[in-house]
């Protein structure tokens, strides 16, 4: 813990909040060279990995973007991808929409129109498995929450206003809100009334507020959300425990958040063998609570799939980090 903040249980997940008093908390962890006693130790205060939910042991499917792009959206993505997994009798899971599927630019909770003009009945059809695959799949979708101010611009009108009324604002003002996972009010508004309104199954959380520092080099992704009244908590954790605890609270199932997981992977830095550089306050202690972790917009050549081999095990043994997520055929 922090010595400035603790965990306030009055609210619809246990929530952040500043002590009360100067109490600090200190962890000592003795175990010598007994490494599994070690990590023992440290499961005792951050908890042990937990299970994903089934379909998240299986396989998915992901590009940007040009399967479901060019018009034809969801008809291309059931022609050219779920009816060739079941005429190859490959298996498949997880159906996941890059960015693409919602409207303007880096991120919206709304559909794409021209490309989902009936985004209801294509998730439908996921889950019904009256699709090209003939079986049901589940549903991720890719979400760039700190890069984006919900506007009236980039919302449908519906959705804008519910999410208005949430805020406690009036619609009719078309005032921008802009990201803040730390505020409960926003948190639970962005859940309910545009999350969860696009009957997707998971999300990919991409990203946060990834800062990163690579071979002299720094840069942030995703933008802010919220990091300001964060009073010293890692922002990447804190957005993870919040779509998660959500889920939980929400839905009753066991959630999946695909994440770039903190002080592992920078976005656009895994050129070279990943080095596990500290990128966040914590070095992404504790992270492991939070599966799957996704390494970034990786190349498709097998150095960097060599650095893969190396990185997960050497992170499972260090930071219980044991569910990971790369781009095989490579973002670049």
């Amino acid at each position: 813990d922090a010595s400035t903040w603790r965990l306030d249980g009055d609210s619809p997940i246990p929530w952040i909040d500043r002590r009360r008093t100067q109490q600090t908390d200190v962890y000592v962890f003795c175990y010598g060279k007994d490494f599994g006693a070690g990590l023992q130790q440290l499961t005792s205060i951050t908890g042990r990995p937990p299970l994903m939910p089934l379909p998240a042991y299986g396989v998915w499917w992901c590009q940007c973007c040009p399967a479901y792009t060019g018009g034809a959206g969801p008809m291309s993505f059931d022609r050219e991808v779920l009816q060739e997994y079941r005429n190859r009798s490959l298996p498949l899971s997880i159906a996941v929409l890059d960015m693409d599927w919602h409207k303007a630019g880096w991120n919206s909770y709304t559909w794409e129109p021209a490309l989902f003009p009936d985004p209801h009945g294509f998730v439908e059809s996921l889950h019904n498995g009256k699709n090209g695959y003939g079986k049901a799949l589940k549903l991720m979708l890719n979400i760039h929450p700190g890069a984006y101010n919900i506007t009236s611009e980039d919302e449908a009108a519906s959705r804008y206003e519910a999410f208005s009324r949430a805020m406690g604002v009036d619609p009719k003002l078309e005032m921008g809100f802009e990201c803040n996972l730390f505020n409960k009010t926003y948190a639970s508004s962005l859940m309910e009334v545009m999350l969860y309104a696009t009957e997707a199954d998971y999300f990919w959380n991409d990203c946060f507020n990834c800062t990163w520092q690579i071979a002299g080099k720094s840069g942030q992704d995703g933008g802010s959300c919220g990091d300001g009244e964060s009073i010293g908590v890692d922002g990447n954790l804190w957005s993870n425990y919040v779509f998660n605890s959500y889920h939980q609270s929400v839905k009753g199932t066991r959630p999946l958040i695909l994440n770039r997981l903190p002080g592992l992977a920078p976005s656009n830095a895994v050129t070279r063998l990943l080095t596990n550089p500290k990128l966040t306050l914590n070095g992404g202690l504790a992270g492991h609570r939070y599966p799957a972790a996704w390494t970034g917009d990786i190349s498709g050549d097998w150095t960097i799939l060599a650095s893969h081999v190396r990185l997960f095990p050497e992170a499972a043994a260090t930071l219980l980090d044991v569910f990971y997520s790369a781009d095989l055929g490579g973002f670049h």
